[in-house]
C-alpha cells in the first residue's frame, strides 16, 4: 500500500531543500531506465550540483509512505524526475519514523487520490468479511 503526499504547492527551493535534508538522513540514490535493454539501474554517483539544477516543481513529484510491499519493512520515499536526463529520477528512502516531522514541516497534505484509493481498500476489506 501506498499513500501519497501532494507536492504540488511546494516551490524549486522547498524542493530542494526538502530533498537535501531527505538526503542527509536517508538513502539517497537516482534510477535511471536504459529503454535499450528496457532494465532499471541504481547510481549513488550523479552529480549533486546537476540534481539541485533539475529538480523543480511537477506533477509526477512524489512523497509516499509505503507499507506491506513485499518482504521489505515500512518505508519513505521521495521521488524527484530529473526534467534534463530523459528517465532518469532522484529517489531518497527513509525510516518511517520521520513521516510526521516531513509533514509538518512542509506542510504536506494527503494526496486527494491517495485517500480513495485507501478509502475503497478498506471498504473493500469490509465487505470481504
Amino acid at each position: 500500500m501506498e499513500i501519497f503526499y501532494d507536492l504540488a504547492l511546494l516551490d524549486a527551493a522547498t524542493l530542494r531543500e526538502l530533498y537535501l535534508e531527505a538526503r542527509a538522513l536517508g538513502d539517497a540514490f537516482v534510477e535511471y531506465d536504459n529503454p535499450d535493454d528496457l532494465e532499471e539501474h541504481l547510481t549513488r554517483d550523479f552529480p549533486l550540483e546537476s540534481m539541485l539544477e533539475n529538480i523543480r516543481p511537477r506533477e509526477d513529484n512524489s512523497f509516499a509512505f509505503v507499507s506491506r510491499l513485499a518482504d521489505l519493512p515500512d518505508f519513505i520515499t521521495i521521488g524527484l524526475p530529473l526534467p534534463a536526463f530523459p528517465f532518469m529520477t532522484a529517489y531518497v528512502e527513509l525510516d518511517t519514523s520521520l513521516l510526521v516531522d516531513f509533514v509538518k514541516k512542509y506542510s504536506l497534505k494527503l494526496h486527494t487520490g491517495s485517500v480513495t484509493a485507501l478509502l475503497k481498500k478498506v471498504r473493500a476489506m469490509r465487505t470481504k468479511k
